[in-house]
This record gives C-alpha cells, sequence and structure tokens, in this order.
C-alpha cells in the first residue's frame, strides 16, 4: 500500500493530467537520467512515465480507484497497460518497483541500466534479503561489470549483460596531453541535513576520517609539488557555496571546479586522478586513465560495502587502493599514482568495470526488442 504521506503529496500537490497517455513503442520508467536515452531511441516514439508522486493522471487513477486497488503499483500497471509499449526502460536499476512490472503482465519488455555504485550503503543491496526473486523479473539488465552481474542474479530473474556505466560510454574519450596535477573527486554531503543509514550509522560517520586524510594530502601535494584540483559533486551554486567552504577548511590553495554537464572532460584532462568512492573514479580507469581511492571511512557495516573492490571481493589494500585509514597506506597508493605508468592499471579494470564504447551492446539489443 501506498503511506499515507506519499498519497497526500500524490493526490493533492502533484501536477494534474486530465487525458489519457498516448500509446508508445517505449515507456521510460521514471525520469531520473532518462535524457541519456534520447540519443538511441530517435527511431522510435517514447514517453515518460513520473514514478515520484510528481504527475497524477487523473482518468488512470479512477479507474485504478474503482477497481478496488488503492496502491501505487496497480496504477503504475494501469498506467502501462494504456501506453500499451512493447518496452519499458529505466536508469533506475534500484527500484524494486520497477522489478515487479513483468509479475503483472508480460507483453512488455523490461530493460534497465545500472546508474551508478551500487552497496548496502542505502541502497538497493540492504533490501537484497527481503527481495523474493521468484516477485522480480526483468527481461535485460545492464551492469557494470560481472560480479555487479551475479548480485543482481541473485534476487532478480532475468539475464544480466556486463557493459560499464552507461553514461561513460556515450562520452568520447579526449586524446589530449594529461595536466601532471592531481585532481581529487569530492563525494562532499551535508551531512547535516542528512537522514540515518543503518540503525545507529549516520553519513556523519562517513565522513568522520575526511579531516586527517585531507590534512595529510595537502602536506604530501607540498612536499611534491603537485596542484590540488578537486571537482565538486554539487550540481547547484548554492551546494557548490556549502562544499567550497568545506574544502577551504583543508587546502591554502584549493582550485575547486564546478562542473554540472560533463565531468568526463575533466577525467580526460588529468593525469592523477583521487577519490574516495566516486563513480567517476572507477568510470575513469574504464577510460584508460589512473586513479587511486582511499575509502578511508569507518569500516563498519554498511560504509564499508561502498568501498573500492569490496564487491568484487579484493583485498582491503591494494596497489591504488586501500580501505584504511592511516597514511602509511596513503602515500602507498599516492606514490603508486604518481610514479606508475597506466597499462599496470589494466589487469584490475575489467574485475571493476567495463567500456561498452557508445553502448552498441545495449543498442543491438533495442533494435531488437523493438524489432520483434
Amino acid at each position: 500500500m501506498i503511506n499515507i504521506k506519499n498519497y497526500i503529496n500524490f493526490v493533492f500537490f502533484s501536477k494534474k493530467v486530465f487525458l489519457l497517455p498516448k500509446k508508445k513503442e517505449i515507456l521510460i520508467f521514471d525520469q531520473t537520467g532518462s535524457h541519456y536515452f534520447f540519443k538511441y531511441l530517435k527511431r522510435y516514439n517514447y514517453s515518460i512515465l513520473r514514478t515520484r508522486y510528481e504527475e497524477l493522471n487523473i482518468p488512470i487513477f479512477f479507474k485504478t480507484f474503482f477497481q478496488f486497488k488503492f496502491n501505487y503499483q496497480s496504477y503504475l500497471i494501469n498506467y502501462i497497460n494504456c501506453v500499451n509499449p512493447k518496452l519499458i526502460l529505466t536508469y533506475m536499476d534500484n527500484n524494486p518497483r520497477f522489478y515487479k512490472l513483468k509479475k503483472e503482465d508480460s507483453n512488455f519488455k523490461t530493460v534497465f541500466v545500472q546508474y551508478g555504485i551500487r552497496s548496502s550503503f542505502n541502497d538497493i543491496f540492504a533490501l537484497k534479503s527481503k527481495l523474493k526473486k521468484k516477485d522480480n523479473k526483468v527481461d535485460k539488465m545492464f551492469l557494470a561489470n560481472k560480479t555487479i552481474c551475479k548480485k543482481y542474479s541473485s534476487f532478480v530473474n532475468g539475464q544480466t549483460i556486463p557493459i560499464g556505466y552507461f553514461r561513460n560510454n556515450m562520452v568520447k574519450i579526449l586524446k589530449t596531453k594529461k595536466k601532471k596535477e592531481i585532481l581529487y573527486i569530492s563525494v562532499f554531503r551535508n551531512y547535516k541535513n542528512s537522514p540515518g543509514i543503518f540503525k545507529n550509522v549516520t553519513y556523519k560517520d562517513f565522513f568522520s576520517n575526511d579531516s586527517f586524510f585531507f590534512k595529510w594530502l595537502e602536506k604530501y601535494c607540498l612536499q611534491n609539488k603537485l596542484k590540488i584540483n578537486i571537482l565538486a559533486r554539487s550540481d547547484n551554486n548554492k551546494n557548490f557555496l556549502n562544499e567550497k567552504k568545506y574544502f577551504e577548511q583543508f587546502f591554502s590553495s584549493p582550485n575547486i571546479i564546478f562542473e554540472n554537464k560533463n565531468p568526463y572532460k575533466h577525467l580526460d584532462k588529468y593525469e592523477y586522478i583521487l577519490t574516495n568512492d566516486s563513480t567517476l573514479g572507477i568510470e575513469n580507469l574504464a577510460r584508460g586513465g589512473k586513479a587511486c581511492f582511499v575509502c578511508n571511512a569507518p569500516n563498519k557495516f554498511p560504509l564499508n560495502t561502498r568501498k573500492f573492490g569490496f564487491t568484487e571481493g579484493l583485498k582491503k589494500n591494494g596497489p591504488f587502493w586501500t580501505r584504511e585509514n592511516n597514511s602509511r597506506q596513503f602515500k602507498k597508493v599516492l606514490d603508486y599514482l604518481i610514479k606508475s605508468k597506466r597499462k599496470s592499471w589494466k589487469k584490475y579494470v575489467n574485475k571493476v568495470v567495463m567500456r561498452d564504447k557508445n553502448n552498441k551492446i545495449f543498442q543491438e539489443c533495442i533494435n531488437n526488442i523493438l524489432k520483434n
């Protein structure tokens, strides 16, 4: 059943649509990330099903009501049946509602694409034990690597296909001389306004070791005459100002970069990429670049499940990653980042990420579904 707060928002505060949705070949489930699909759907007609209670289709709502089905999933199914698509596509791979669409109706194909790193850290793997595989069915799942494929196969029925990260695959790699400077990819959050994650674990815990590492990094960069650049996580000016103030506590003169359109162009410009656990760091490996991962948050569940290599079963420390919060490990991975050649990363890349240039495998799959 829909919870009462969402129900009130849905009925009274959502945008109202008074016409039935039109029939389409493709229905995109959830607006988030939907624009990444548009490039590949030019030959077809499609529409978006907004699934976050932001839009209410009045005829579909009353149809569901008079069927005495007072739940959101039934509303979604009625909407889908009206559109009658051949394919339902989503970028929200961690939305359990999507897994259950096939249980209701099998006249369409369902496909999802992995959005980012997945873990038990406020994410889908935390729900894995509660999701019954027999209730979940997706025709195709496009995922980051073979290990993630096995994870999803444990609670969702369907074909898994490792392709890396969809958005990264779309963006051409710039062939340019890289700056021998550090680019730190921020994972900043305004944790004071963030909810708890698991039992007594909060986002404040996740960032509790920042000060120790950043002060060490400032000293390391000064000693090695390295410029520090920080690629901000914020996607709007207000959040960026808060993020900028946060980093200026630790670094004397950082170059803090605001980018809300194409972060990949910055990955391709810098030789030394550094992050805690940003998906962008992993994507840089798929782009042929070097990246090191200082995953120094406390080693407790579920924080540890998001750390580099955890899901893939890699050791807690490696040539270019550490899951510890000590300066000896920091120096080891930073030295490797600076001194090693790019080819030394290759043997690890396919374990954590793939690259399907321009999403050719995805394109072929979509075309085959719609052709049939």
